[in-house]
């Protein structure tokens, strides 16, 4: 290959383009891609695949085996209906402009960028499994609560895994920037105290727990779900720092920076919560790069490495600032830096209310996934609902289209999946049976593109992983919205 050549990756989805220009050369095979990337290294090699794509992860592999030192880009598809766009004239500039930006110390760039998308697929996966193993165990802990009434702390303790693995996935939605913030005011004078429960699972018995929050509002603009993630992260952490317990201490502020600060931050007022515990600290050698994606102090096997990345990220899209300080306990202290804002009116608490159950309405499913599938009927029958379930968008309609006299109340179709996708389905459905309500599921919760087209649609959104709660909730929302219709 030439000077600035480029080796294109297109499985077999993508049409595969002539030979019209030296420098590019296509392969469709891994056998293919081995004997290019043998036969000489390019300036860049170009995977054009769909999203969820099971031969990602090894041409990726290949790649860095072979050509460590090729930058590797990944086409920006958002959906597998995205893949005709791979065209000559869409496919150029894009590769001409990643060429351009390949030499010079972007590797590690292209590299984070080919991470970005791994872990966006990984956490698509991982969330329908989330999804079974959360609604089986809710399931199951309301069934002991009569039966067996001594197991239920069991089934407490698994309910808690799940919550800390949803919580690993979101890392990796936000990493691959597949999530974005909802944000509201939210007074961290208050939210922090109401978040000791959670914190204090996550230590052990032999760690104290202190908090020291100031007295006055301490209001900053952010997302709930991603500022706990944040706290979590940092407490999680000094928890593995802490092997043999220790001392915690989460403790948060108003402070005025001035021009010259350690955060880089403008001169302003600030809310700063910080994390510091009495742990191993540090090593230095790894304090240059402690923000790092998939860098981590714990042991091979026993982390992502994602955690301070992740939060880092967060911290930054909200306007902030995460720092690591010296701890006077001798481990480590890390201090969150969020803009102050004024008070909210629109900051109250949603209230508790009964679990809303159904009265024999029908439910058409369509869902690609066996498990979320069956566990989806339990539940749906649980809360007193009639299931439909079909395993492809054709089948969904088929059966749609096949009950003129017994129509379904609401379609909750993934949106992602083989064949028809969602929202091909849910406007064929519709068509179909005009008064029917939409429910849509993804993983990819703030995915600006997967929201826009469900309110273009007039669907729900219901989020992976769901819960037995948020699946009720949102079927009663959909069944009110159909009746004014």
């Amino acid at each position: 290959m030439t000077h600035d050549s480029i080796l294109i990756f297109a499985d077999y989805l993508v049409a595969r383009q002539p030979q019209t220009e030296s420098r590019v050369q296509w392969v469709s095979s891994i056998g293919e891609l081995e004997t290019a990337l043998l036969a000489a290294a390019p300036s860049l090699i170009a995977l054009v695949l769909p999203p969820r794509s099971p031969l990602l992860p090894e041409v990726i592999e290949r790649c860095q085996k072979l050509q460590p030192s090729a930058p590797v880009w990944i086409a920006p598809f958002h959906a597998e209906s995205d893949i005709p766009l791979a065209s000559p004239a869409w496919l150029r500039p894009r590769l001409l402009s990643a060429l351009g930006c390949s030499g010079g110390g972007s590797e590690a760039a292209a590299r984070v960028e080919a991470l970005t998308v791994l872990a966006g697929g990984i956490a698509h996966d991982f969330n329908n499994l989330l999804t079974a193993i959360r609604c089986y165990s809710e399931i199951l802990h309301d069934e002991l609560s009569e039966a067996a009434p001594s197991l239920r702390d069991r089934t407490s303790e698994i309910l808690l895994a799940t919550q800390r693995a949803a919580l690993m996935s979101r890392q990796l939605l936000t990493f691959s920037g597949r999530a974005t913030p909802h944000t509201e005011r939210i007074d961290i004078q208050e939210w922090l105290p109401a978040l000791s429960g959670v914190l204090r699972s996550i230590l052990s018995e032999q760690t104290t727990l202190r908090l020291d929050v100031s007295p006055a509002p301490l209001w900053v603009e952010a997302d709930r779900n991603q500022l706990e993630q944040v706290l979590t992260n940092l407490v999680t952490n000094a928890h593995e720092a802490m092997p043999h317990g220790g001392s915690l201490e989460i403790s948060a502020t108003r402070v005025a920076l001035p021009a010259r600060n350690p955060t880089q931050l403008p001169a302003g007022n600030y809310v700063e919560f910080c994390v510091a515990d009495s742990g191993t600290g540090v090593p230095v050698h790894l304090r240059s790069q402690l923000f790092s994606p998939f860098i981590s102090t714990k042991p091979r096997g026993r982390g992502l490495g994602l955690g301070l990345a992740t939060a880092m990220m967060i911290v930054r899209r909200l306007g902030g600032e995460l720092i690591h300080q010296p701890s006077t306990s001798g481990g480590a202290a890390f201090s969150v830096f969020l803009p102050l804002v004024g008070s909210s009116l629109d900051s109250a608490r949603p209230h508790s209310s009964p679990l809303p159950r159904g009265g024999g309405e029908r439910i058409l499913i369509a869902e690609d996934d066996p498990a979320i599938r069956t566990v989806a009927t339990a539940l749906l029958e649980t809360l007193g609902y009639v299931a439909d379930v079909a395993g492809t968008g054709e089948e969904a309609l088929a059966r749609c289209e096949g009950n003129e006299g017994s129509p379904h109340d609401v379609l909750l179709s993934d949106i992602s999946m083989p064949g028809m996708n969602g929202y091909d389905l849910a406007e064929r459905v519709r068509r179909a049976q005009p008064g029917i309500a939409l429910i849509l599921m993804s993983g990819y919760a703030g995915d600006p593109t997967v929201m826009e087209a469900s309110r273009r649609l007039g669907a729900l959104f219901l989020e992976k992983p769901f819960t037995r709660d948020s699946l009720s909730q949102r079927l009663a929302e959909a069944l009110q919205l159909r009746t004014r219709v």
